[in-house]
């Protein structure tokens, strides 16, 4: 795939692609994950709608990464409060559900501690909130209404009056496919095609007490996303997705997939994961409970690749003599599948 991308840098005009359709069964599936990376200074630009564009967007940066895992619904905790969910995802304590059909990417649900009080419980889309609808055409147009209602109990959660607090956020999106082209990322070319979604929401939030509202207040947000997909097998997720303020003209939010999709290590639990120590290390670093055939892959704050190992005793220590101070990702990949882990480098 880098020497597909480096072709295409060189001569542009021999690498292009047609205009594309993205099926259901080629979009991320269970027991599949990818590393996502976060750009926080994106220095790419917003384009018009339109057919048979080119993307050069290789000059993307990684501030942060996070893995982006997906899993039959009935790994992840909650999933019985969700039985219309096929497929779940964890996320920092909280499960994610969502149901994937021919039709449709939809997300049902999560179950977990929203309000960081403590309190554990399933808060569901009504009926759903649409991501992806498939099959995904230059075109293509949907919408959907969802509804999300997040309750509690605890005063400390409204200022310690009234006895129960209610918030409802409810987003009218609405969908076009309004460009396919060429995308080049960090990760190789693709022909892609791009989703422009736009959230209108209203959050409210309302305290009551004995049954009756004492305190009611909301806003409304508009959100314009614009996410690439393509139907090529090294991709299958969003290759890049960011927030855009048409007024502004500013782009944030800029994520962009920085590896191709591989088995999920969740799927066997029983497996020993690697553990990486010291972080932050200095000038070395180990990784333990290693199977020999493993490959160890350090990718740079760029995206690229800036060391890359085989896996010759099951703990290994790692010089990081050829490394600058920074935040790298160091990926893990074994018969088991893909492990991403965040190491900072202090020198």
């Amino acid at each position: 795939m880098k020497k597909l991308f480096t072709l295409c840098t060189l001569a542009m005009s021999f690498c292009s692609f047609s205009q594309i359709v993205v099926n259901s069964w080629q979009y991320l599936g269970p027991s599949e994950v990818v590393v996502v990376a976060i750009d926080e200074q994106p220095s790419i630009v917003h384009t018009p709608a339109g057919p048979n564009q080119t993307w050069n967007y290789g000059e993307l940066n990684q501030y942060d990464t996070d893995t982006v895992a997906f899993g039959p619904a009935q790994w992840y905790m909650g999933n019985q409060e969700f039985p219309n969910a096929n497929y779940g995802s964890e996320q920092n304590g909280t499960s994610v559900f969502f149901r994937k059909n021919d039709e449709a990417f939809d997300l049902m649900g999560v179950y977990g501690d929203l309000l960081e009080n403590g309190q554990t419980e399933a808060t569901p889309f009504t009926p759903y909130q649409r991501q992806v609808a498939f099959p995904m055409t230059y075109g293509q147009t949907w919408d959907n209404v969802s509804v999300l209602k997040i309750k509690s109990t605890d005063n400390a959660d409204f200022g310690g009056f009234g006895d129960s607090l209610v918030v409802t956020v409810t987003t009218h999106r609405e969908a076009i496919v309004d460009a396919w082209g060429t995308i080049n990322t960090p990760l190789g070319s693709f022909a892609t095609l791009r989703m422009h979604i736009k959230d209108s929401t209203i959050q409210s939030a309302k305290v009551f007490s004995f049954g009756f509202p004492i305190f009611d207040e909301g806003e409304t947000t508009i959100d314009n996303i614009f996410t690439f997909i393509s139907n090529d097998a090294d991709a299958k997720y969003n290759l890049l997705q960011y927030n855009y303020a048409p007024f502004e003209d500013t782009l944030s939010n800029v994520q962009w997939q920085m590896t191709s999709p591989l088995a999920n290590v969740e799927s066997n639990n029983a497996i020993t994961q690697p553990e990486l120590y010291p972080n932050p290390a200095n000038e070395v670093f180990k990784i333990t409970n290693l199977a020999l055939g493993d490959r160890v892959t350090i990718l740079g704050l760029n995206g690229q690749i800036a060391a890359r190992y085989s896996v010759s005793d099951k703990n290994m220590n790692f010089k990081t003599t050829d490394l600058v101070p920074g935040i790298y990702t160091v990926l893990i990949y074994g018969k088991s599948g893909l492990l991403a882990k965040k190491l900072i480098i202090n020198k």
